[in-house]
């Protein structure tokens, strides 16, 4: 049953994993040791600088992007076409499959924030949630296990086939329909612009969670509020229904 508002209306909220639950600092290590042997470490660092940027201009081409008339595309395939485009002007001898595969499992294995753990607990005794992640499910799967994490509801763009930020994007509709709840009383909680464009697109409050700035801000509607960890988030919810 959702939990009611001190106005009386039903209030679920929606949370992001990568960056709001979980660090994603893992793929620092992860090209150090993939690549210095073949590159040293000053190249491998130069490498991993340019997947960084061409991640994040990826996922501003999936906001372009309707996926009712494009072939959808995982996580994983995207890092793939990433390595594909790097590893020629690098000279790396390497199978983009492979290294995507290899990627996949090691962010699977990231780290928690220091208040993650107290932040569900409490999320858990207040609120209806569920997890909207752009994310592949085996990913996903691996991240619960890993930290020994259950949750009753998630949507992840490998099974809406979408993204949040995509046209025609039905992540929140879809959780929404999980929930019980309509999506105009869903608040969201992410970390960066993507969380923000989607959840407002569909009629959801967004709380962005900016820890240190993000590379993808340019340009973007501002969330309904902000704030600096996950436990000011939580304190948010009530005060934007």
């Amino acid at each position: 049953m959702a939990t009611l508002s001190s106005r009386g209306a039903a209030v679920a909220v929606t949370v992001d994993v990568y960056d709001t639950l979980v660090r994603y600092d893992g793929a620092a290590t992860f090209f150090e040791e993939l690549l210095a042997p073949q590159l040293g470490r000053a190249q491998s660092a130069a490498f991993r600088r340019r997947d960084d940027e061409g991640l994040v201009a990826a996922f501003r081409h999936l906001a372009s992007l309707d996926f009712g008339v494009t072939p959808f595309f995982t996580i994983k395939d995207l890092y793939r076409r990433v390595f594909e485009s790097l590893c020629p002007d690098f000279g790396v001898e390497l199978c983009a499959g492979e290294a995507a595969a290899a990627l996949a499992e090691v962010v699977g294995r990231m780290p928690l924030f220091p208040e993650t753990r107290e932040f569900l607990g409490r999320l858990r005794r207040r609120y209806p949630h569920c997890i909207v992640s752009d994310i592949d499910d085996d990913i996903l799967r691996t991240v619960f296990a890993h930290h020994g994490l259950t949750f009753e509801y998630v949507v992840t763009s490998e099974s809406a086939r979408c993204y949040k930020c995509s046209l025609g994007s039905d992540l929140f509709q879809r959780a929404s329909a999980e929930l019980g709840v309509p999506v105009g009383r869903l608040v969201h909680t992410g970390d960066w612009l993507p969380d923000v464009v989607g959840a407002q697109a569909a009629g959801a409050k967004a709380i962005r969670v900016r820890r240190n700035g993000s590379a993808f801000d340019d340009g973007g509607p501002a969330p309904d509020a902000e704030c600096a960890d996950l436990l000011a988030a939580l304190d948010l919810v009530e005060t934007l229904l």
